[in-house]
């Protein structure tokens, strides 16, 4: 295998071990905060990383199965936090110093947005094998863009709409103290008891994206 094939391997390796690393944190973070504290994040964590690693022990057969049916929940639960939190966004906040400086900070930020999707370009392999030989490369485009470009907006806007609430809502920027997923809570805050079930679910989005990441390390570890 050429040098340069083997120096990408690594980084992306790496990238997604960061990349799942985070995914458990923030699915253990969401869980021990629907459990108003009385489970740890240590513990959520740990649930997050076994069912992320059942799931892609079993292969991508069981991981379609339950893509197939666990993108919809997720989706509802994230278009109720819009619907649930949105009143608190503040859009209207001003960005802080110079010119310079805020542009830097959103180049930044967008640096950090793309570096999620392009990370997963050296493991495109790993799934399209499943597609026949005759697949246009047009198609595999169209459909990569589309799935990452729809996915990751949504809830960067989401994120970025929490995360301003922190600057004007004390309950919101109490809840960021804890942790990033007590602040996902936070933002079913109203909703009675629908607000921990809406937290379980997003949960489990994480662990859903989670098993791609999963897949691809240990498919990887079996080669070796």
């Amino acid at each position: 295998m050429p040098a340069h094939v083997i120096h990408v391997r690594i980084l992306a390796d790496h990238d997604k071990l960061g990349y799942g690393l985070i995914d458990c944190i923030v699915g253990g973070q969401i869980l021990s905060a629907v459990a108003d504290g009385n489970l740890t994040i240590i513990v959520g964590i740990t649930i997050v990383a076994l069912v992320s690693w059942v799931v892609a022990t079993f292969g991508m057969s069981v991981f379609h199965q339950y893509e197939r049916w666990a993108w919809l929940p997720q989706v509802i639960v994230l278009f109720v936090l819009v619907g649930s939190a949105s009143s608190e966004f503040d859009t209207v906040y001003p960005s802080k110093g110079s010119r310079e400086t805020i542009n830097g900070n959103r180049l930044s930020f967008f640096s950090l947005c793309l570096s999620a999707p392009v990370a997963w370009a050296p493991s495109a392999a790993d799934y399209y094998v499943y597609y026949p030989e005759s697949t246009a490369k047009w198609k595999t485009f169209i459909m990569t863009f589309t799935g990452f470009a729809l996915s990751f907006s949504f809830v960067y806007l989401l994120g970025a709409g929490l995360a301003s609430a922190t600057l004007s809502n004390p309950d919101y920027e109490s809840a960021y103290s804890i942790s990033s997923g007590a602040l996902i809570v936070q933002g079913y805050s109203g909703l009675g008891g629908f607000d921990k079930f809406c937290g379980v679910v997003v949960a489990l989005g994480v662990i859903s994206n989670n098993c791609p990441n999963f897949y691809c390390k240990w498919s990887t570890c079996i080669e070796k």
